[in-house]
Order: C-alpha cells, then sequence, then structure tokens
C-alpha cells in the first residue's frame, strides 16, 4: 500500500464515509424509528429467508446456504451501500442457472465449497 492510500488521521470520517456510507448513518440513527425499522426487517425476513431456501434446494445446495444467501447480501449492503431501495439476494434465474454452471467450476472452488452442497 502507497502512502497515497492511507488516509490521514484527519480525514479518516470522510474515508469511511465513503467505504461504508451505511455507518455513517447508523451513527445518525433516531430511536423513534427503530419499532418502524423492526417492523419492516422482520418482514423482509418473513420472505427472504423462505426463498433463500427453497433457490438453495433449486441450485441443488443445502437449505442450510439458503439464510446466508437471503440475509448477509442485506446487512452487507446496509453497511457498504448508497442507495435506500434496492433489491439483493437470490433469483430465480440464478438458482436454475448455478447447477448448470457447477461441473464447470475449477476444482479448488469445488473443494472449497463442497461442505456447503
Amino acid at each position: 500500500m502507497t502512502e497515497n492510500m492511507i488516509p490521514r488521521k484527519s480525514s479518516w470520517a470522510a474515508f469511511v464515509a465513503r467505504a461504508a456510507p451505511g455507518l455513517t448513518k447508523l451513527l445518525s440513527y433516531q430511536k423513534s424509528d427503530l419499532s418502524h425499522d423492526l417492523i419492516a426487517g422482520l418482514s423482509v425476513a418473513a420472505v427472504a429467508l423462505p426463498v433463500g431456501v427453497a433457490y438453495a434446494q433449486l441450485a441443488g445446495f443445502n437449505p442450510a446456504v439458503g439464510p446466508y444467501s437471503s440475509i448477509l447480501p442485506l446487512v452487507a449492503y446496509a453497511i457498504f451501500g448508497t442507495s435506500r431501495q434496492l433489491i439483493i439476494g437470490p433469483t430465480p434465474p440464478l438458482a436454475h442457472l448455478l447447477p448448470q454452471l457447477w461441473p464447470r467450476w475449477p476444482q479448488a472452488i469445488r473443494d472449497f465449497t463442497s461442505r456447503y452442497h
């Protein structure tokens, strides 16, 4: 890493704001929004979890992979994303194409992911 890539102490806040805009929003979070956000989060999870499990099975993976493919992308995007309205997660075309692509993956990737298949 060069010196130009390392942010100065005075610019750490600007660096974090650019790298993870969700964290800066979290610092200004209002407690009055918590109940509405919890209801929205539970509503999304109620739909996303079964869909993720179904898509994992359709793709030939262990159903336990489904929650990871549904919830973790949402958490990552909440921290690193910039759009307030965006759909993230498994999709039917991906679930359909993945079993066809699976035999073509390099052996190293298959070995690494075999514990989830």
